[in-house]
C-alpha cells in the first residue's frame, strides 16, 4: 500500500514554479529538466512506499509508448497511454509520480526523434560514400532515389535506425498492412527483402528526404525535415493501420526471484536516462 499522499494542491505548486521558472528565462524544457530532479527529489525525501507492481506497469507502459511511436511517430497525449495502465485517479492521488511519467514519456519521445535523424543522417551518408565513385550523391530523382535505397534494407538497419522497436514487434506474425507500413511487399522465407520501390514506405521515404535535405541543409530546412518525421505517421494509404496490426514478440523472462522487500520509486529503473538537444528538435515548447 501506499503511504499517505502529499496535499492535493501538489500539482498547482509544480505549476507555480514553471511559471517562476519561465518568468527567469528558463526554456520550458530547460524548466520542465529542473522540475523532474525537484520532483524526483521529494519523493525520495518523503520515502514512499510503493506497490509492489509499480515497476511493472512502469515497463508496460515504456512497451506501450515504444509500439505507439513505431505506428505513429508522435505521442501527443501522454494521458491516454498511461490510463491504459494506471488507474483513472492516478493523477489526482500521486500527481509527484504521474508528473514523472508524463515528463518520462515525453523525454522518450523526444530522444527517441532525435536518435532516429541521426542515426538516417548517418545511415545515408554512408551509402553515399560506399556507392561507386559517390554516384549517388548526385542523383535527385525520387524514383532513382527509392530504387537505391530499397536495395540496403534489412532488418538489421531497421534494429538500428528505428531503434526504440528492435526486437519489439513479430514482422512474421503481424499484418502485412503493418509490414508494408515500414518496408513494403517482402519475403518472410528467406533474409532478402523485396520492396516495392514505387510505393516509398517509411524506410525508403525518409532516406530520400534526408538525402535530399543533406544535398543541401540550408535550402531543404531543418525544420522541413523535423515536419516530414513528424508526418511519417499519417500517411494517407496507411490510414487503416492501427496498433493491433503490431503483434508484439512475447517478452523475455528472467529466472530470479521477485523482491519482496517494498523499497523506493526510482524513475530510472523505468524509464532509463534520456538526453536530448530540443534546440535541434525545435521541441522548445513541448
Amino acid at each position: 500500500m501506499w503511504l499517505p499522499q502529499p496535499p492535493s494542491d501538489v500539482q498547482e505548486s509544480c505549476d507555480a514554479i514553471m511559471v517562476v521558472l519561465h518568468n527567469f528565462g528558463a526554456t520550458p524544457s530547460k524548466a520542465t529538466e529542473i522540475l523532474d530532479g525537484l520532483a524526483a527529489k521529494a519523493v525520495r525525501n518523503r520515502q514512499t512506499q510503493i506497490e509492489p507492481d509499480l515497476r511493472e506497469k512502469g515497463f508496460r507502459l515504456q512497451t506501450k509508448c515504444r509500439l505507439w511511436f513505431m505506428r505513429c511517430f508522435d505521442i501527443k497525449e501522454p494521458h491516454r497511454l498511461i490510463s491504459t495502465v494506471f488507474p483513472a485517479t492516478f493523477k489526482s492521488t500521486h500527481p509527484l509520480d504521474y508528473h514523472l511519467l508524463h515528463t518520462r514519456v515525453l523525454g522518450n519521445k523526444s530522444q527517441w526523434k532525435y536518435q532516429c535523424l541521426i542515426r538516417f543522417e548517418n545511415h545515408v551518408e554512408k551509402l553515399i560514400a560506399e556507392s561507386p565513385h559517390g554516384s549517388l550523391k548526385e542523383v535527385t530523382s525520387l524514383n532513382r532515389l527509392c530504387s537505391s535505397f530499397s536495395d540496403h534494407f534489412s532488418f538489421t538497419t531497421m534494429d538500428a535506425l528505428f531503434y526504440w522497436g528492435a526486437g519489439l514487434i513479430d514482422w512474421e506474425k503481424s499484418e502485412p498492412l503493418a509490414r508494408q507500413f515500414f518496408f513494403g511487399k517482402i519475403s518472410l522465407l528467406t533474409e532478402t527483402l523485396y520492396l516495392n520501390a514505387n510505393s516509398a514506405e517509411i524506410y525508403v521515404l525518409f532516406c530520400c528526404q534526408t538525402k535530399l535535405y543533406l544535398d543541401d541543409p540550408k535550402a531543404y530546412g531543418r525544420q522541413r525535415l523535423l515536419d516530414t518525421f513528424d508526418r511519417l505517421g499519417t500517411i494517407t494509404r496507411f490510414k487503416d493501420l492501427t496498433i493491433d496490426d503490431f503483434i508484439m514478440r512475447p517478452p523475455k523472462t528472467k529466472n530470479r526471484k521477485r523482491r519482496k522487500i517494498v523499497d523506493e520509486f526510482d524513475e530510472n529503473e523505468v524509464f532509463g536516462e534520456w538526453d536530448y538537444d530540443p534546440q535541434i528538435l525545435g521541441d522548445d515548447d513541448t
